[in-house]
């Protein structure tokens, strides 16, 4: 059976801001921590507040450049290969990657729960499609705005996998499984 590859990425707002926010680290870093460099080598200027506040400043442009990074460059990759019985999950960060691998036989299930989003204005849906393990625990697949884009994608899932697929609310699943239910993997 041919394997379910899907690679799925933030949304474009999302690392339109992480590229702000490297752009802001860059520009953070530069102003406060590099440009000054040379004005700590005077004399009397090389004392422990400065070089703490340096120390600090690198700091903050690195975890926001880190922050940054994740929002940018993030993909997530699901591999679902029934022929070699493996569900694979990897996070890729382009500079890290972090891989996690279960045996398809551990998944008795495709859950598509649908929340919604309240606004002042207008209220939003969305739904997720998760494979449902053995443990209850979920392992997230992908994200939709549209509630068929979200079916069909499940029930190709179920198909290759052979398991069923089942849909709810999340507040509904909640109600059904408790709350320890929802664990991801």
């Amino acid at each position: 059976m041919e394997p379910l590859h899907h690679i799925s990425r933030p949304a474009w707002i999302v690392r339109v801001i992480g590229f702000a926010i490297l752009l802001g680290a860059a520009s953070f870093l530069w102003r406060y921590g590099i440009a000054p460099l040379p004005d700590l080598l005077e004399p009397g200027m090389l004392t422990v507040g400065n070089l703490l506040g340096t120390l600090i400043i690198f700091t903050l442009a690195l975890g926001m450049a880190v922050l940054g990074w994740v929002m940018a460059f993030m993909r997530q990759d699901t591999l679902i290969d029934p022929g070699r019985g493996r569900v694979r999950k990897v996070r890729d960060f382009y500079v890290h990657r972090r891989e996690q691998s279960w045996p398809v036989g551990e998944f008795d299930g495709v859950v598509v729960l649908w929340h919604a989003n309240r606004g002042n204005e207008h209220t939003r849906y969305y739904w997720t499609v998760y494979l449902r393990h053995e443990s209850q625990a979920l392992l997230h697949v992908e994200l939709f705005e549209r509630e068929g884009h979200a079916e069909k994608f499940a029930a190709h899932v179920g198909g290759v996998l052979g398991v069923p697929v089942e849909a709810a609310g999340e507040m509904e699943w909640h109600e059904r499984h408790g709350k320890p239910a929802m664990k991801r993997l």
